[in-house]
């Protein structure tokens, strides 16, 4: 029997008891986790206490031998977590987004990611794999292709056998566009309820002559490119991408075997509110990668998450929290990012939807922290991720920088 366990909120416990795993398993489930739950083991019963880590917010799915699975949700939706990927990492391209935004599913969280796969996948199909020419070298009796006399020669005296060598191209579905669908596909069988896995078979059919990879690396999709004949693996790989680069599926002490789909929201939000400043910037302003952190001497490096910089000096920074409300924390940091770079404000960026920002911290100047040789002031802006339109992004980012004339 499977067991699900559903973590939606910070200060919400769910258990693993031994009525779940058996004692061997629920050590196991502990030290393999622990990076992305926060788990507290009670000894004397062998049960594990199951909450959110509060500063790393990964959203997602655990599945544990299919015996357990856990279900991390988001304040946003799957769909917009992916459809806010496909921006972030594919250059702000409205095409795609605009594409993918039109797709409506029944399903949620990891099921929605199947299904939209599957839906593509099937559009492909009903066009055929994309074949491409593959080289080949063969000794034969019957010629082909091309003749190499001189290898011919060679095989003669060595073999004492008059072997023709030839060479020549063949028409192949085995290729790595189609490589990588394949891996992807297997791997989502392997997670999928019964009635998308029943689904993902009868596709896995089309791919028996295409090479079974076990790894591919993310750097494999820099060595893809599109024309018109294969436009249409454009959309199926990005989400290809999105799965491998979020998913993991190994398998420990022989028959344990681990599935994880799990996203860092907060890196996903940094990102995209990024790439979104430095497309909508205006042009004498500089918005670089930030890399030095500072404080190295204490137990935590801080590095502010987007620095603007204008005539070479650094103007601004800002701080993305994917949250839905300010924490300590959150302030401190961006005082010491202020004082750091030696100006008297700074900018906290959080998610609009869902936000319990109470309306009087977005007043400008409703948020002040006194300090020994300064006032410094905490601007709060909010991004709507529901609203998301280059209308929208570039409103929001003209704002950010009307907020560097205020004093």
């Amino acid at each position: 029997m499977i067991v699900k366990k559903n973590l939606d909120a910070f200060n919400k416990v769910e258990y693993i008891t031994q009525e779940d795993l058996n004692p061997h398993e629920i050590e196991v489930f502990y030290s393999s986790f622990n990076e992305y739950l926060n788990i507290i083991k009670i000894e004397k019963t062998g049960i594990l206490l199951i909450k959110r880590k509060t500063l790393q917010q990964y959203v997602g799915v655990i599945n544990f031998k299919n015996k357990i699975i856990i279900n991390i949700a988001s304040i946003i939706p799957v769909e917009k977590i992916f459809q806010i990927w496909v921006l972030t990492y594919n250059n702000l391209d409205f095409t795609i987004y605009d594409e993918i935004l039109n797709y409506k599913s029944s399903e949620s969280s990891l099921e929605y990611i199947i299904e939209l796969y599957y839906n593509y996948l099937g559009e492909l199909l009903k066009k055929g794999l994309n074949k491409s020419y593959k080289d080949y070298n063969l000794n034969t009796k019957s010629p082909k292709g091309k003749i190499n006399i001189h290898q011919t020669i060679i095989n003669y005296y060595k073999n004492f056998k008059f072997n023709i060598n030839c060479s020549f191209k063949v028409l192949v579905e085995d290729n790595l566009l189609n490589q990588i669908i394949k891996f992807c596909l297997l791997r989502l069988i392997g997670i999928s309820n019964e009635k998308l896995k029943s689904k993902g078979k009868k596709f896995l059919y089309y791919f028996q002559k295409v090479t079974t990879l076990r790894k591919i690396n993310l750097s494999a999709f820099n060595q893809l490119s599109y024309n018109r004949l294969n436009k249409k693996y454009e959309i199926i790989h990005i989400i290809s991408k999105f799965i491998i680069q979020n998913s993991t599926l190994y398998e420990r002490e022989g028959d344990f075997k681990f599935f994880t789909f799990l996203m860092d929201i907060n890196k996903l939000f940094e990102d995209f509110v990024f790439n979104v400043i430095d497309k909508y910037k205006p042009s004498e302003y500089n918005v670089p990668k930030y890399r030095r952190s500072f404080n190295r001497e204490n137990e935590f490096e801080l590095k502010p998450d987007i620095i603007i910089k204008k005539d070479d000096q650094v103007v601004l920074a800002l701080d993305c929290k994917f949250k839905p409300r300010i924490g300590r924390e959150d302030k401190f940091q961006i005082v010491t990012y202020g004082n750091y770079f030696n100006f008297n404000k700074g900018i906290l960026i959080y998610p609009k939807n869902k936000t319990e920002i109470d309306d009087k911290y977005l007043k400008i100047g409703s948020l002040r922290i006194n300090q020994l040789s300064n006032t410094f002031l905490i601007i709060i802006k909010l991004i709507d991720l529901k609203d998301i339109s280059t209308n929208a992004l570039s409103k929001f980012t003209s704002d950010i920088f009307e907020l560097i004339k205020i004093e």
